[in-house]
C-alpha cells in the first residue's frame, strides 16, 4: 500500500513515518507547504493527513482514492479551530480523537472512528498532548485495517459545532462584567505559553 502523508513537519509527523515503515506502508511523499498542485504529486493509494493545519484543495482531494484525516477532538461535537481551548472551556469530563474522510468542507466528511476517553483538570497543553498519544493509537489501528483490507463502515458527521479562530479570539476577551467562573474559565482554556492568552479589553470598546 502507498500513503502520501500531509502534514506540518512535527513530533506527530516523525511517529506517524516510524508506524507506516514498521507497517511496511510505502511513503510517496510528505506535503507540508500550502496548496501543493495535484498534478505534481506521486499517486498514491491513501491521502492521509495528521496536524496539517491548511485546508487540502479539491483537485487533490479527487486524485485519490481514500483521503483520511486525523482530528485530534471528537466528532461530530468539535469541529474546525481551537479545539482543545474550547473542550476545555465547556468543561468537557470525556474527550476523543477521531478518523474521517476528508471533503470539501472542513471535517465535516464521514466518520470512520472515535477513540474516547476520560479527562480531569487539564491544561491545553496536557490535554493537547493526551490527544496526540490517542491519535497515534487511532492511526496505528486503521493503517492496519486498510492495510489488511478489512472494511470500513463510516457513518454521518452530522450536528456538532465548527469552531473559528473568530470565536477563539472572542473566547480570550474578558471584561469586567464577567463573573469570576467565567474569568477562571476562559483563563484556563486560553493559557498555552508562549501563545498570548486572555486579555481585558479596553472599556471604550466595550
Amino acid at each position: 500500500m502507498k500513503v502520501i502523508l500531509f502534514s506540518d513537519g512535527n513530533k506527530l509527523e516523525k511517529q506517524s513515518l516510524t508506524i507506516l515503515r514498521s507497517l511496511n506502508i510505502d511513503v510517496v511523499d510528505i506535503v507540508s507547504e500550502k496548496n501543493p498542485d495535484a498534478n505534481y504529486l506521486p499517486d498514491a493509494d491513501v491521502l492521509v493527513s495528521m496536524c496539517y493545519h491548511y485546508k487540502v484543495r479539491s483537485d487533490v482531494l479527487n486524485k485519490y482514492d481514500k483521503c483520511i484525516n486525523f482530528h485530534p477532538a471528537p466528532l461530530p461535537e468539535y469541529k474546525g479551530f481551537a479545539v482543545y481551548n474550547f473542550g476545555l472551556y465547556n468543561e468537557e469530563t470525556t474527550w476523543g480523537v477521531s478518523a474521517h474522510y476528508m471533503i470539501d468542507e472542513f471535517d465535516e466528511g464521514d466518520i470512520i472512528d472515535v477513540i474516547r476517553f476520560d479527562i480531569g483538570e487539564e491544561s491545553v497543553a496536557s490535554l493537547r498532548s493526551e490527544s496526540h498519544k490517542k491519535q497515534l493509537e487511532l492511526f496505528i489501528k486503521l493503517m492496519k485495517d486498510i492495510s489488511n483490507g478489512k472494511e470500513i463502515l463510516p457513518v454521518p458527521n452530522k450536528g456538532g459545532t465548527n469552531y473559528t479562530k473568530k470565536m477563539f479570539e472572542d473566547l480570550r476577551k474578558l471584561d469586567h462584567s464577567m463573573s469570576q467562573d467565567e474569568v477562571e474559565r476562559r483563563t484556563r482554556a486560553c493559557y498555552f505559553p508562549p501563545y498570548e492568552g486572555v486579555y481585558y479589553r479596553d472599556a471604550s470598546n466595550i
